[in-house]
C-alpha cells in the first residue's frame, strides 16, 4: 500500500480518536496546545522508501523558538520544531524485560498489502499512541516545574529522567532552561544556566551569542 493510501486510513481510523484527546490535524501531523504553554505533537513519519512508518512524539513550549531559532505560532508547531522528542516503541512483557533482558526498540509499522491489513495496523498504532503518548505527555503536565527542577548536575551527567523526556543534549537543554527561567522572570537562575552553558561550550560556538544575551 502507498503512503498516500495509508494516510487516508489514518484520517478515518486514527484522527478521530486524537481529536477526542484535543489534537488537531488530519493524516500525519497532529498538535495540541495546552493553556499552560505546553504544546504536544505527533507525527506519523513515512519511511523514505515507502511501505512503513514510525510514530514520533514531541513537546515544545509556546514561548520558545524552534531549534532553528524560529518562533512559530503554537498551532503550527510540528514534531520537527520540538525540543523534546521520542518515538513509540515496542512494548515488552515482564518476561521479555526482566528475564530475557530485552531492550525496547522503536516500532516501525508496516502498512500491509490489503486494506484490512492496513486498518489492523492503524488500530495497533492507535492503541500504542494513546497508551504511550498519554504517559509521555503527562511528564510535562507540571510545567514549569518539569524544567525548573533540572539541575546543572543533571545536565553534566545526563540522567535517565532526561532521557525519558527525550530532552535535547546538554548545551541546548541548558539554553532551554535559561530561556524558561527568563520567561518566568527568574533572571538570576537564567544567568546561572547561561554561565554553565558558556563554561561547557566546547565546539558549539554558534550558541555563544544565545547564552551571552542573558547578561545584557
Amino acid at each position: 500500500m502507498k503512503t498516500s493510501q495509508f494516510r487516508k486510513l489514518i484520517k478515518t481510523n486514527l484522527a478521530p480518536v486524537l481529536h477526542e484527546l484535543g489534537f488537531s490535524g488530519t493524516d500525519h501531523h497532529f498538535v495540541k496546545v495546552d493553556k499552560n504553554h505546553v504544546i504536544n505533537t505527533i507525527v506519523i513519519q513515512a519511511d523514505k522508501y515507502g511501505g512503513s512508518c514510525v510514530v514520533e512524539l514531541g513537546v515544545h513550549f509556546d514561548f520558545l523558538p524552534n531549534p532553528l531559532g524560529e518562533l512559530i505560532p503554537a498551532n503550527k508547531i510540528t514534531v520537527y520544531d520540538c525540543e523534546f522528542r521520542t518515538r513509540i516503541v515496542h512494548e515488552l512483557t515482564w518476561f521479555q524485560s526482566n528475564v530475557l533482558r530485552k531492550k525496547k526498540s522503536e516500532a516501525w509499522f508496516r502498512y500491509g498489502d490489503t486494506e484490512d491489513e492496513s486498518i489492523a495496523v492503524v488500530q495497533k498504532m492507535k492503541e500504542m499512541i494513546v497508551r504511550q503518548g498519554t504517559m509521555y505527555f503527562a511528564k510535562f503536565n507540571d510545567f514549569p516545574h518539569v524544567i525548573t527542577s533540572i539541575t546543572t548536575n543533571e545536565l553534566s551527567h545526563r540522567t535517565k529522567i532526561l532521557d525519558s523526556y527525550g530532552a535535547p543534549l546538554d548545551l541546548r537543554l541548558a539554553l532551554l532552561i535559561a530561556r524558561t527561567h527568563a520567561f518566568l522572570g527568574n533572571a538570576v537562575d537564567a544567568a546561572n544556566f547561561a554561565h554553565w552553558g558558556l563554561e561547557n561550550i566546547g565546539n558549539a560556538t554558534g550558541l555563544i551569542q544565545d547564552f551571552t544575551e542573558f547578561f545584557d
